[in-house]
């Protein structure tokens, strides 16, 4: 890894389209686990160019890797299949773990999203109660799954 990259505990990106879901995730997060930041962009190109560092709208947060990737697939401009992919294929970029949060239960997305290096694949829920349990989920596996290290994601007391 180059070493302009400084590593921040506790930041997620979300890359989504809908606004709307953007605001209730980062409300969500704020609830249940308060220490992590999200940063959200809106289709599969601001994805990397956040991750790439080729974007100038994104300098203040420019030496800034995330612990994780929330990736919707229904992405305009780059699905989010195709920034999966690139994603995993960047020797820089790789070892991020990317879970899937998308509408799509299509078994052929999740195969394909499994077979391009996804870390999980989780069905956006449906109500804000809902969320907020998913959220608790996703936490408790990524904490459970680093032990003790200090990037994992902390659950609310």
């Amino acid at each position: 890894m180059s070493d302009s990259y400084i590593h921040k505990p506790k930041l997620i990106v979300y890359a989504d389209q809908n606004a709307d879901d953007r605001a209730l995730v980062a409300q969500g997060f704020a609830k249940v686990c308060p220490a992590v930041t999200l940063y959200g962009v809106s289709n599969g190109k601001e994805l990397l160019e956040y991750l790439l560092r080729t974007s100038t709208a994104h300098d203040k947060e420019r030496a800034i890797l995330p612990d994780a990737i929330l990736l919707e697939l229904n992405l305009p401009i780059k699905s989010g299949l195709e920034a999966l992919a690139e994603i995993k294929s960047n020797r820089d970029l790789c070892h991020i773990p990317v879970v899937i949060f998308s509408t799509s239960s299509s078994d052929t997305d999740m195969r394909n999203a499994f077979r391009l290096g996804a870390s999980s694949y989780v069905r956006k829920p449906r109500s804000f109660r809902q969320l907020i349990q998913t959220i608790l989920t996703i936490s408790e596996y990524w904490s459970n799954l680093k032990g003790a290290d200090s990037h994992s994601l902390d659950k609310a007391s």
